[in-house]
């Protein structure tokens, strides 16, 4: 493997903003402040779980265990200390997004039943035309 192959597939600790996501998901509607942050949890788990099997194979579970719960609590205090909004604040405008997103589900949902009933309507109906007997034919054939 190349020199730097190894340095750019082994970072830890990376992140950066993701301001415009939000905007780009929710078509320029909500516009919320984001922030991301990766301490390489997966690859703490990896070295710690190499470290432990020299000493005792039966411990690699555990160790495998800790070094997530340990990335995942560093990584939930870091986001706590960095986020660019109070956590109501955030909830405020994340709940709002969710609440509208719902509604327009509900809509397409209610939608999509109202146009699947005048689709049945008229298929039975093309169905009962079609089975009925040829009694208007066999009136004008006397």
């Amino acid at each position: 493997m190349a020199a730097e192959t190894i340095t750019t597939d082994c970072a830890i600790a990376g992140g950066g903003r993701y301001d415009n996501l939000v905007k780009l998901i929710s078509g320029g509607r909500v516009d919320l402040p984001a922030l991301g942050f990766g301490m390489g949890d997966v690859k703490l788990a990896f070295v710690l779980g190499v470290f432990v099997t020299f000493r005792s194979w039966a411990s690699l579970p555990v160790a495998v265990f800790a070094a997530f719960v340990i990335g995942g609590l560093i990584g939930a205090a870091i986001g706590l200390l960095l986020a660019p909004e109070s956590g109501e604040e955030m909830r405020g405008q994340v709940g709002g997004f969710v609440d509208e997103r719902v509604r327009d589900f509900g809509d397409a949902v209610s939608e999509g039943k109202v146009a699947a009933d005048q689709a049945r309507t008229a298929m039975l109906a093309a169905l009962q035309r079609e089975s009925a007997p040829d009694a208007p034919a066999e009136e004008s054939a006397n």
